[in-house]
């Protein structure tokens, strides 16, 4: 088992990710998977622009969020504090975002195995992110539109789009 995790592991590497042109093929594929499942371009093409910004707000957010809370506890400022207030409203911020949902879910997180120091270029972490953002990005498609749209359960549409877009 685990010597077949590593053979796919670097094959998804050496020819997934690795290779721009495939990398452009599955934000393709993602969006013609999409189309087929009868959600409209426009809803698509709204939704992966709304994702896009709503995930760069939230992970802004979160980073700096960690960062205060780290001064905050390294200097034992009192909940008064200026940066106590400002931790406060970004954790509110973060989890009013709708990206937290997913993110609690583990809808957008990294492969784990995929992380290390022979794979660091910028290029390499570029491609890798933008795969991962794509498919991320299509399950929050798919998820919204069934949600919102279709009015289905939110645990079914998010294990249909699992299904559809594997982690």
């Amino acid at each position: 088992e685990y010597m077949t995790r590593q053979i796919v592991s670097y094959a998804k590497d050496r020819i997934v990710i690795a290779t721009p042109a495939v990398v452009a093929r599955n934000i393709l594929s993602n969006t013609v998977n999409l189309t087929i499942r009868k959600i409209p371009f426009p809803y698509i093409a709204k939704k992966y622009i709304e994702g896009y910004t709503e995930y760069r707000r939230y992970t802004k957010d979160l980073t700096e969020a960690n960062a205060l809370k780290v001064k905050i506890d390294a200097n034992k400022l009192p909940p008064t504090s200026t940066e106590a207030k400002q931790y406060v409203r970004l954790v509110k911020a973060v989890v009013a975002n709708k990206m937290h949902t997913y993110s609690k879910l583990g809808l957008n997180s990294i492969i784990v195995e995929d992380v290390n120091t022979a794979k660091s270029s910028a290029v390499y972490r570029g491609l890798q992110h933008v795969v991962q953002m794509s498919d991320f990005l299509a399950r929050y498609v798919m998820i919204e539109y069934a949600v919102n749209v279709k009015k289905q359960p939110q645990n079914i549409a998010v294990m249909e789009a699992i299904e559809a877009f594997v982690l």
